[in-house]
């Protein structure tokens, strides 16, 4: 094996170099300042973390790209009651969407086609009748 030449180093260029870069005073940007609280218009998920849990919001008037995980700290109890233990739906919302997945399991039987199907529900419905499962 043929030893490789390395390039000379000149190590005082080097330092000098280095402290520009640890040294340097020009003034940062200042961060625009947020406020402390937002709107939350819904909780769609829940994962633990350590011996804690966050919970993925959806803020209002921001688009789904935006949701992020929040410790249980930073959310009112009301919010998380109201994520816990979901309001029962009205009976016609609970009617239409087990009409739809009653036509779409019929419709995924007759069907000769092997692909997945998708049956549109109403988040807080989907809540409601998988709570605790």
């Amino acid at each position: 094996m043929a030893m490789r030449k390395r390039p000379a180093v000149n190590y005082r260029e080097l330092n000098n170099f280095l402290s520009v870069i640890l040294y340097n005073t020009t003034p940062k940007a200042k961060r625009a300042t947020l406020p402390s609280t937002y709107k939350v218009e819904r909780i769609i998920s829940k994962r633990k973390v350590k011996n804690d849990h966050e919970y993925l919001i959806k803020w209002d008037g921001w688009p789904l790209e935006c949701c992020s995980w929040e410790p249980s700290l930073h959310l009112s109890e009301d919010l998380l009651r109201g994520y816990e233990r979901p309001p029962k739906p009205d009976s016609q919302k609970l009617h239409e969407a087990s009409w739809q997945l009653y036509q779409g399991v019929l419709t995924s039987l007759k069907s000769k086609s092997t692909s997945p199907v998708c049956i549109p529900m109403q988040h807080d419905i989907w809540r409601y009748v998988t709570n605790g499962k």
